[in-house]
This record gives structure tokens, C-alpha cells and sequence, in this order.
């Protein structure tokens, strides 16, 4: 458990590292600093803008973070920087770095509700520890098995079970998910329940 005199150190880095990062400059010059080449080309760094109100503290008024918006590739997009400046590294940021962009394109989501895509967003996150980073930042290896967490591919895609690409003879084999399958597929030509 920190002490009351680290937690008053760590809390006035955070202000520190949120203040500088909050100024666009800043923000640019780290950016074309730490990002490869490859991504600096696909965005637009001269369309960077803080976003403010309620966008951020729906969600993430607990959190000490820093989130841009950017044309990336010509359209506008979502630079997501959480800043956490902990003396201590967390073995499961990788799942953190996943979750607060998932919070924030879920709020995206709510507030434009016509939006048939959703914005990109890069994650990152500074770390300014007292040793080198010593975990993975793969989501993967948050999990007890990675290798098993990455043939069910959960970051990739879902699997997609589609019923009609069975016909009804090869459902009825299934033995006992036969009925079920075989009814469900065709509830709507034939409701399971009457009106």
C-alpha cells in the first residue's frame, strides 16, 4: 500500500504530465517524438484538438487521462492518451489500454446514434516507472492461457455462427441442438410464438 507521501508525489506527476500533455504543442512534439513513421504519416497533426465537456467525464472523470481528436487519413478520428504516471507498472495495463477506448467509442456510439462506422482510436500510454516497463502489452497475455486467448481470437474477430449457411437435413444431424437450430433459423418465415 503507498504511503500518504508517494501517493502526494505520484498524484503531482499526474497533474505535471496532464497539464503538459493538455498543451496541443506538447502533445504534437511527443507524438512526432515516440510514434513510427508510419502512423505520423496517416494523421493530421495540425487538426489535433483537447476535447473537453461531457465526452470525457461521462466516463472517464475517475481516470487521470488526456483524450485528442484528429483527422486521421482525412477523417476525424480519436487519439485516446491515457496518462498514468505511476512509480509502480500494472501487469494487467494491457487490459486498461483496451477497456477506457472501448468506454470512450461506446459514449461515441451513444452520442451519435445515425453513425454506421465508429472513429478510429490509438491508445497509448506513458509510463515514467522507477524500472523499465517489465510487462507485455499484448491484451493476450493478460489472460492465464495467451496462446489458447489467441486461437479464439477475441481481439480479432467473433465467431460467427450463420444459419443459413446450413441447410435444414445437415441442422437436423446436430442431435440434440437439431430442433432448436432448425427453428430458430427459420422463425422468421415461421414465429416460434403465435401473435
Amino acid at each position: 500500500m503507498k504511503d500518504k507521501n508517494e501517493q502526494k508525489i505520484n498524484q503531482a506527476h499526474d497533474a505535471y504530465g496532464k497539464e503538459s500533455l493538455s498543451r496541443k504543442e506538447v502533445a504534437i512534439d511527443s507524438l512526432k517524438g515516440h510514434l513510427p513513421k508510419e502512423l505520423l504519416e496517416l494523421i493530421d497533426l495540425d487538426s489535433l484538438e483537447l476535447t473537453k465537456g461531457s465526452f470525457v467525464d461521462n466516463f472517464f472523470q475517475f481516470h487521470n487521462d488526456i483524450t485528442y481528436k484528429a483527422k486521421i487519413k482525412g477523417k476525424q478520428s480519436f487519439i485516446y492518451l491515457l496518462i498514468e504516471l505511476q512509480l509502480n507498472p500494472e501487469e494487467l495495463m494491457a487490459f486498461r489500454m483496451l477497456f477506457y477506448p472501448m468506454l470512450l467509442l461506446s459514449t461515441y456510439q451513444k452520442q451519435n446514434k445515425q453513425a454506421k462506422k465508429l472513429p478510429l482510436v490509438l491508445p497509448i500510454c506513458l509510463y515514467n516507472g522507477k524500472v523499465q516497463y517489465p510487462f507485455s502489452t499484448s491484451m493476450y497475455d493478460c489472460f492465464e492461457d495467451p496462446a489458447t486467448a489467441r486461437q479464439f481470437k477475441l481481439l480479432e474477430q467473433f465467431m460467427l455462427l450463420d444459419l443459413n449457411n446450413f441447410d435444414r437435413e445437415e441442422l437436423l444431424k446436430h442431435s440434440v441442438s437439431a430442433l432448436f437450430q432448425t427453428l430458430y433459423k427459420e422463425s422468421h418465415v415461421r414465429p416460434l410464438m403465435g401473435n
